[in-house]
């Protein structure tokens, strides 16, 4: 059974649907992640240049469907240690888009005159972590 091109004109409408709503959802999940991230950075400015830059190409913003397991109704979703950093150096810098793979061993990153540290970095043994960022 073949399909004509009548059926396939609706898939494609909807894909098409579906990748705009997408482009657009994207910029504000990053801008959810972002505010997460430096909520507790008290004290840090980021650069307006990130104003001029499209965030929906922000490599640092996790695809939806990696953050399914991790998102609640009314919560931001969690990302990984290099995912932070990668946002933090976009913010911070307001130009630079690191790929959070190349992120994996990192610990630390110093951008002008401001040290960010993983959690772990700064944990006192006697006291308990709520978590690995």
């Amino acid at each position: 059974m073949s399909l004509n091109s009548s059926v396939m004109e609706p898939w494609t409408a909807f894909m098409t649907t579906v990748e705009k709503l997408e482009s657009r959802a994207t910029p504000l999940r990053g801008l959810a992640i972002a505010t997460e991230v430096f909520k507790v950075l008290l004290g840090v400015q980021i650069s307006l240049d990130v104003a001029c830059k499209p965030l929906h190409i922000a490599r640092w913003i996790p695809a939806p469907d990696s953050l399914w397991p991790k998102i609640q109704p009314g919560h931001c979703p969690l990302i990984s240690r290099q995912n932070t950093f990668a946002c933090i150096a976009f913010f911070a810098t307001g130009s630079i888009d690191l790929p959070p793979q190349n992120l994996k061993q990192v610990m630390a990153m110093s951008i002008t005159n401001c040290i960010y540290a993983a959690a772990p970095l700064v944990w006192k043994p006697r006291t308990s972590m709520k978590s690995d960022a």
